[in-house]
């Protein structure tokens, strides 16, 4: 096969192998491999593989670097580890990458880059070995060997610096991010800034009794959360949402019905104030 047709195919191989691994389509290209080792003793399908998986674990690496979520960085030590040592990626893919987006796309770059070199340089396998770091003798008989590990160093460093520096958002990824970044979201909610505080139970007719219960309004979204099921007078631009309460099935229902208006709170009817 001539060296162009061999690069782009390796391309292509390292490009789309972590692609296939999500739908489990890779499986289909084994015993293929398995075959060739068998019919030539040797197969260049699994060549460009090696620097696809790596590049996998490098993308996790540098978003272990880079988070600030302690809870992520707990996550993507062992999922890189098991991607380089052993070639184990898919908790790196599903734990990680995937999730961000950012990092498996630049994975998948730092595979077909890597590819290219690979199948320039027939890089495969005369024994059936998984594609990492203890699987690397089964590679031993490339004929430009050199050139394979080339490859697989382009893979690592253009997965890990591109998720380095431009992969990691916390933010992209719901309920992660660094606690300070947690709060800052929730202070910076527009429900903060539109709730309409409760009347008070004298001006409003209401039942004085029932004055120890939870106010109708809020001031911000944790606040408005821990109420029991009821309706919140807020400004139009909120209203129809609803604010998920402690519990399964509790919640508050943010409504703008003008006099009509009404804070169902266990089961007590209590008028609020018109915004003015």
């Amino acid at each position: 096969m001539h060296p162009i047709l061999r690069s782009l195919a390796g391309a292509v191989m390292g490009g789309s192998w972590q692609v296939s691994v999500i739908f489990g389509l890779h499986w289909g290209l084994v015993p293929i491999m398995l075959s060739r080792i068998g019919s030539e003793g040797f197969t260049v399908l699994a060549g460009p593989v090696l620097g696809a998986v790596m590049a996998q674990a490098a993308a996790t690496l540098a978003v272990m670097i880079r988070t600030r979520d302690p809870e992520t960085r707990k996550l993507a030590g062992p999922a890189a580890f098991s991607g380089f040592l052993a070639g184990i990626i898919e908790p790196a893919i599903y734990g990680i990458n995937l999730p961000r987006k950012l990092p498996f796309y630049f994975g998948v770059l730092g595979g077909a880059v890597g590819g290219v070199l690979a199948g320039f340089a027939r890089a495969g396998i005369h024994v059936f070995v998984v594609p990492s770091i203890v699987g690397v003798p089964g590679y031993l008989r490339t004929p430009r060997l050199a050139l394979l590990f080339t490859g697989v160093a382009v893979s690592i460093l253009i997965a890990f610096f591109a998720t380095l520096f431009w992969g990691v958002d916390d933010r992209a990824v719901p309920g992660r991010g660094a606690p300070g970044d947690r709060d800052r979201a929730a202070s910076d909610s527009p429900i903060a800034d539109h709730a309409v505080p409760a009347a008070d139970p004298a001006e409003s007719g209401a039942d004085p009794a029932d004055s120890s219960r939870p106010s109708a309004g809020s001031d911000s979204a944790a606040s408005a959360a821990a109420q029991p099921a009821g309706d919140v007078l807020v400004a139009a631009p909120l209203a129809g949402r609803i604010i998920p309460g402690p519990g399964p099935g509790s919640g508050v229902l943010l409504r703008d019905d003008g006099d009509g208006a009404r804070n169902r709170t266990r089961g007590v009817h209590r008028p609020l104030p018109r915004e003015r």
